[in-house]
């Protein structure tokens, strides 16, 4: 693009007057979004040539544009200055189509200063010259304006309204705008609590943004985007798009977005272990901030050097800036408090004007019936009680707000302590399934430690007897007693790693690389003995067995062994056990199949719940009934699925999926 803006300088030699005037704004609008000070410097030669033209108008639209710089680089007071001085021309001289465009550019700057009624009162006056005008491209700025003002009064959905108004006028006129639409719905549906409709905007704006290298939208979205990827604590996404940022060359031009993108990358640093990097950036941009008297970005830097150079020992550095951090937040609520006294002494000096005025008009009104008096005495008499009856109607109607308003909060209050409730009763009802389920657990295991202890206390038995005893005997102990054992140790693992994950031991469920094939061959050693008991075949298939898992290696060995488990158990003697495994998109499947006798279609609904009956097996095999509810909860702490597919009387297949590392 910048060459192109090259070429079309070259004209401006061969041009003057209103011709050189026109191009000047033309080139201003084009840089801005690509190279804010080549914008303004075309723009403060075009407030020079429309002086020197003696064309108001023109120098009215000039300061406009100056402000809009200043907006684009976040110096609101300037963008102020720039926006009244264009105001005061339109003024003087009447302009509806100027006075529409600098009310609806002072509507934007109030709403990013808080001051709402001010920027309710310019929106309006723009909105009703816009109408009159015909000017769809000022509509559309005022209805972005006024999603804005929805937006931080906390009314996201006529927010979304208002922006969804604003892009339809936008694309109907071919305006670019429509990225900051796609920004501030973005930032709506986050606040509604919809990640996805985003996520989704704020891509679009980077994509459009990136074709017609609008460097501030781009780096507003991926400020948005960075920020709600901290908020959900994912680090990877958040280093993923301010690493865009803070690679792009153009980024020092825009000292807001610089020193934005500067805090985030602090904050992620120090999340990401890397201390001392994160100290070196925070010293930088907190000086930054000083330089430009960012209080907020100082409050936030504070508090971020506070907790590094406690994380590197440095208590005493640590406490300073924690001192800081103490009173740059105490200079900020300062601020917020002037500007709230300010709003209430504007509040104040109004309703003292409104007393005078009602006053003096009440004075008036007494010295014309003393006047009158004996003339009009009964006219007199008749203002007095129709003043005694709008007092009375006034007050009545005042008390009844009152009124209203305690009604409101009680009814507030009580649904408030509804809410309380309704929370606890969901978890009491949580418990009493933990509570329960625990039961059943000590329940199940303290049956099932009897067989394996039963089977070894025959064959001590055995042993202590005299010699002669049959060796087929104590052999047939022995494969039971190790099936036992082994069905036992894998059950004590399941509620074992259960247990860990529920109480939140966060290395329990740890992703790490672990190679599909790895993770199978490890299982099947464990079920040769008893594949070979029963005389059954395991037939392994796996298709890209060296691709790398992204989850806890002990979860995928657990799911493994059991599903293998199962199949043995279920099995006939002299059949086979197919184990096969291929990618689907982003995730590995396996797939576990018996030939077993199946299952019917009610089993197959409670197959993954915690109330599954224990089946025995073809060699009297018996199990917890839990295992595959343990699998099911394991499979999804690690983000994939689970599932079954069976009939009764054709074998059943088990397979899970989880997700895979990208090269």
């Amino acid at each position: 693009m910048l060459p192109e803006l090259h070429k079309m300088e070259q004209r401006l030699d061969s041009l003057k007057g209103e011709e050189r005037f026109s191009f000047l704004m033309e080139l201003a609008q084009a840089y801005a979004q690509v190279d804010v000070p080549q914008s303004r410097g075309f723009l403060q030669e075009a407030v020079v040539l429309s002086k020197n033209l003696n064309r108001h108008d023109f120098t009215a639209r000039a300061l406009n544009g100056m402000g809009i710089t200043y907006f684009i680089q976040g110096d609101l007071n300037s963008a102020l200055d720039y926006y009244q001085q264009s105001l005061g021309i339109n003024e003087f001289n009447n302009d509806s189509s100027g006075l529409a465009v600098n009310y609806s550019n002072l509507s934007n700057i109030y709403v990013e200063l808080g001051e709402f009624n001010k920027a309710t009162n310019y929106f309006y006056k723009g909105l009703q010259l816009a109408r009159l005008q015909g000017d769809s491209a000022t509509m559309a700025d005022i209805n972005n304006n006024l999603a804005r003002l929805y937006s931080n009064l906390g009314d996201q959905e006529k927010a979304v309204s208002h922006l969804r108004s604003s892009l339809e006028l936008y694309r109907k006129i071919g305006e670019e705008d429509v990225l900051t639409d796609y920004n501030n719905l973005g930032i709506s549906y986050e606040k509604m609590g919809q990640p996805d409709s985003a996520l989704y905007f704020y891509k679009a704006c980077i994509k459009l943004a990136d074709q017609a290298h609008q460097k501030p939208s781009r780096f507003y979205a991926l400020s948005n985007m960075v920020s709600y990827f901290l908020k959900i604590d994912a680090i990877d996404s958040a280093r993923f798009y301010l690493d865009q940022a803070l690679n792009d060359p153009q980024l020092k031009e825009y000292d807001n977005f610089y020193l934005t993108f500067g805090i985030r990358d602090v904050r992620v640093l120090a999340r990401e272990g890397k201390v001392d990097e994160a100290l070196d950036k925070g010293l930088f941009f907190m000086e930054m901030a000083r330089n430009y008297s960012r209080l907020q970005d100082m409050v936030d830097l504070a508090s971020s050097l506070h907790q590094l150079y406690a994380l590197k020992g440095d208590y005493k550095t640590a406490y300073s800036y924690l001192l800081e951090h103490s009173m740059f937040n105490d200079s900020l609520l300062s601020q917020s408090n002037i500007a709230e006294l300010a709003k209430l002494e504007e509040r104040y000096q109004y309703q003292i004007e409104r007393e005078r005025i009602e006053s003096n008009h009440q004075a008036e009104i007494r010295d014309q019936e003393l006047k009158r008096f004996w003339v009009y005495w009964f006219l007199g008499g008749l203002g007095i009680l129709t003043v005694a009856f709008a007092w009375n109607a006034y007050t009545r109607r005042a008390r009844n707000i009152v009124l209203r308003e305690k009604n409101q909060r009680i009814e507030k209050q009580h649904r408030e302590i509804q809410e309380q409730e309704a929370e606890l009763r969901d978890q009491k009802q949580s418990l009493e399934m933990l509570n329960a389920f625990k039961d059943r657990i000590l329940a199940v295991m303290a049956h099932d430690l009897k067989s394996p202890l039963n089977s070894l206390q025959g064959l001590i038995d055995l042993s202590n007897m005299e010699e002669g005893q049959d060796p087929q005997i104590i052999i047939g102990f022995m494969r039971k007693l190790s099936s036992e054992v082994v069905i036992l140790r894998q059950s004590i693992e399941n509620l074992l790693h259960w247990a860990r994950l529920q109480i939140g031991i966060a290395e329990n469920n740890k992703k790490e690389r672990i190679a599909v094939a790895t993770a199978l061959t490890q299982v099947i050693d464990l079920f040769t003995g008893l594949a070979k008991n029963k005389n059954i075949e395991i037939v392994q298939d796996l298709k890209e067995g060296d691709l790398q898992l992204k989850a806890d290696a002990e979860i995928v060995r657990i799911v493994l062994r059991n599903f293998i488990s199962n199949a043995l158990k279920f099995n006939p003697e002299g059949s086979s056990i197919f184990i096969t495994g291929e990618r689907k998109e982003q995730c590995y499947c396996f797939r576990v199949r018996d030939q077993g006798p199946g299952l019917r279609d009610s089993q197959r609904e409670e197959m993954f719940s915690e109330m599954m009956n224990p089946s025995v097996g073809t060699a009297k095999e018996m199990g917890t009934g839990l295992g595959l509810f343990l699998c099911s909860e394991f499979v999804r702490a690690n983000g994939g699925k689970i599932g079954v597919e069976s009939e009764a009387g054709e074998g059943s297949t088990f397979w899970f999926s989880l997700p895979i590392f990208e090269a």
